[in-house]
């Protein structure tokens, strides 16, 4: 990856999200399909430390508020952005990205909200806590967090107003005061990545059970069933499996166009589904990242996949995490594509052949925002980079 430092910003200060100004890089985009190079996209991103500070600091400048630890999930919808601080056991949200035109000084802005903690490091199970939080989801109003550590999903059907405040309800537990894994239509084990539809149906990757949860509408009461499982022919079942029916460990999930894509990262593939399903175990579609569907060797390729982690979909293109090949895959048009087809584009990398480590680590979530800004979350640096 080729990376330009620029000394100035010109005419785009008043366009480009402030949020990440303190160091400006260009990523280089290899498109395959077009056969141009060196096209780039601009990134800015936060210089986090690994300090385990978790209280929100009062001063704009001490960066304690907004230095991570292994962040995963990011959302960015509605010019709102929150971000999965991992390691910090808690849920950071800017209710709006700063732009340079609102902040003329270089320091970062706190946000606004802290979920899962207050002033001590409280892991749960608690009503106001979370331990491991790996992903996080705006559905207008609403924001669902997969709590992953208390195996449980939870939801605030509206913008908190409070840091800390506790959510609504819970999906996976009797209570907010339990964390009992499970396999039943009602239990969750480990979940991770969350997706909700355009008609406001909820999936979420249930990743030790080796399955996704397909809900039909999002549950409004505590302790709500699936309506059907992908991955396993019935609930209870947890197997982790290969073929067009299997999952083994799958960690993200995105819906939209008709297409429901998961990152089914242990088998090194991401798989591609009709939905909404009308059945358990319903059989995928499409592969990526293997030559069918009972193959899972990863690979360094424009075909191959290492520990893909995150999926999400840009109208009809869809990105993929690779995570372990510390680059992001970009299939144009998912609405034609085939088994085992050749990624069109590639970032972090200079070309569709290179897997090694370059500045840039493993990216473990992906966001699409209405400006067509792509998020990362880099764990391995602790830094999150919005791209265009």
């Amino acid at each position: 990856m080729k990376v330009v430092r620029k000394k100035n910003l010109g005419s785009k200060r008043s366009r480009i999200p402030w949020f990440f100004i303190v160091s400006a890089i260009s990523l280089q985009c290899s498109c395959s399909a077009s056969k141009q190079t060196g096209s780039t996209l601009d990134a800015f991103k936060i210089e986090q430390s690994k300090s385990k500070t978790i209280t929100r600091a009062a001063d704009l400048g001490s960066g304690d508020h907004t230095s991570f630890s292994r962040p995963t999930g990011v959302a960015a919808e509605s010019g709102r952005l929150a971000v999965a601080d991992t390691d910090h056991n808690r849920v950071l949200i800017w209710k709006a990205i700063p732009t340079i035109s609102t902040h003329e000084n270089t320091k970062t802005p706190p946000p606004e909200l802290i979920l899962g903690q207050t002033q001590t490091d409280q892991l749960g199970p608690t009503a106001t806590s979370l331990n491991g939080p790996s992903d996080v989801k705006f559905n207008n109003e609403q924001i669902l967090v997969s709590d992953s550590l208390n195996n449980r999903v939870l939801i605030w059907n509206h913008l908190p107003s409070t840091d800390g405040q506790a959510p609504d309800l819970v999906i996976g537990q009797k209570d907010l005061n339990s964390s009992t894994p499970g396999s039943t239509a009602k239990s969750l084990l480990s979940p991770s990545g969350i997706a909700v539809d355009p008609d406001g149906d909820l999936f979420i990757a249930d990743q030790l059970n080796n399955r996704v949860l397909y809900y039909q509408g999002i549950p409004t009461s505590d302790y709500a069933a699936a309506t059907f499982v992908i991955g396993q022919n019935s609930f209870g079942a947890t197997e982790a499996s290969i073929g067009p029916n299997g999952l083994n460990n799958p960690r993200g999930v995105a819906a939209a166009n008709g297409r429901l894509a998961v990152a089914d990262t242990d088998n090194q593939r991401v798989l591609i589904y009709h939905f909404p399903p009308t059945t358990n175990g319903s059989a995928a579609i499409r592969v990526l990242g293997q030559p069918d569907f009972f193959s899972k060797g990863y690979d360094c390729s424009a075909t191959g996949l290492n520990s893909p982690w995150s999926v999400a979909f840009k109208g009809n293109s869809l990105y993929v995490a690779d995570t372990n090949n510390h680059r992001v895959l970009v299939w144009n048009d998912v609405s034609s594509i085939q088994d085992n087809q050749p990624a069109d584009r590639v970032f972090g990398q200079s070309d569709l052949s290179s897997c090694g480590q370059t500045s840039i680590g493993r990216i473990f979530g992906l966001s699409v925002d209405s400006q067509n800004y792509l998020w990362l979350s880099d764990s391995d640096n602790n830094l999150v980079y919005p791209t265009h």
